[in-house]
This record gives C-alpha cells, sequence and structure tokens, in this order.
C-alpha cells in the first residue's frame, strides 16, 4: 500500500475515533507507520485528506461516459449508471467514513466551501466528456451534466440521512423521479 493510501487510512480512522479537530497530522503519520515529513509530501494539510485532489472521480466517470455504446442512448442514466458502477463498492464498504466524512464538511464553512468547489469540478468534467465525444447536442451538455451530478448529490444526501436504502436505489430512485418529472412536464 502506497504512504498516501496509508495517511488516508489513519486520518479516516482517527477522525472516526477522535474527531476532526481533535486528531493531529502527528498522530496521523504515526498510525500511517511514516514521518510527518510524508504526510507533506502528500498533503498540504490535514482538510487535504477529504477531498479527491485529482478529480479522480470526475476523471474515471468522464472515461465510463466515452466508452460506452452511447447510440440513441439516455446519457443522464449513463452518468447515472457510472456512478453506480464506480462509487457502489465503496459507498457499500465504508458507510461510516462517508458519513464521518460529510458531517466533517458540513461542520466547517471552509471545508465546505471546498466541496461545492469539488462538485463544480465534477459537473466541468462531466460535461466536457459530453462535449468531447460529441455525445449530446453542444448546448445541452450543460444541463445533462447538471442534472447528473444533481442526481448524484441528492442520492448522496439521503444516503447520508436515511440507512433505508443503498446508495444504488437512492441514485435509481432519483434517476427515475426527475426522469418522471421530466415525462410529466413534457404532457403539460
Amino acid at each position: 500500500m502506497k504512504s498516501k493510501e496509508k495517511l488516508q487510512l489513519a486520518a479516516n480512522k482517527l477522525f472516526i475515533e477522535n474527531g476532526y479537530e481533535n486528531t493531529t497530522i502527528e498522530q496521523i503519520a504515526q498510525l500511517a507507520g511514516v514521518t510527518k515529513r510524508t504526510f507533506y509530501r502528500q498533503f498540504k494539510d490535514k482538510s487535504d485528506v477529504l477531498f479527491d485532489a485529482d478529480n479522480k472521480l470526475g476523471k474515471s466517470v468522464a472515461a465510463y461516459i466515452k466508452e460506452q455504446d452511447n447510440s440513441n442512448s439516455n446519457y443522464i442514466r449513463t452518468g447515472v449508471d457510472a456512478f453506480i458502477d464506480l462509487t457502489a463498492p465503496m459507498f457499500s464498504a465504508e458507510r461510516e467514513r462517508i458519513i464521518t466524512r460529510y458531517h466533517i464538511i458540513q461542520n466547517h464553512p471552509d471545508l465546505l466551501e471546498r466541496e461545492l468547489l469539488k462538485m463544480f469540478e465534477l459537473t466541468e468534467t462531466i460535461k466536457d466528456a459530453l462535449k468531447s465525444a460529441g455525445l449530446v447536442d453542444q448546448n445541452d451538455c450543460d444541463t445533462t451534466a447538471e442534472l447528473i451530478v444533481l442526481i448524484f448529490k441528492l442520492a448522496f444526501q439521503r444516503f447520508v440521512d436515511e440507512e433505508t436504502k443503498s446508495f444504488v436505489e437512492w441514485l435509481n430512485y432519483f434517476f427515475d423521479k426527475c426522469s418522471f418529472l421530466i415525462d410529466k412536464e413534457k404532457t403539460i
């Protein structure tokens, strides 16, 4: 396991046990079995551990969308399927860590601002994938990408708030709900 992954695992464990505020960089490094200097080679500060600095999720979703056979496809469904395939195993296995991370971010305005910027970056990455692959009319790329990320955000919020369904079930629920509302508007 790479030192970055060790540090992330150690930080998450300590955030759950001690809380974000009560966890130090020294504790994270010690639990990971690395030096404080190694921590700073991987992350600029403690909050950096909470975020996908490389936008791996966005890049993975974009690649998924581009790789699909999208002839006559519902690109919103394709985007939702990308989130299902790419995040479902993690969301199932790491629910406690995900919820802890969510609450840490919600209680720190600076982290919340950063999370919003990450969501914007995710949306832009998906929009660029749709554009570059020529999958959606250029005028519809913004709307399509925004809807894909909206469904992700709604499902994520419900996943955190309620334990009644899995993340996949919430993604499908909100996709169906959005589809229903769009179809309903067409008939009016």
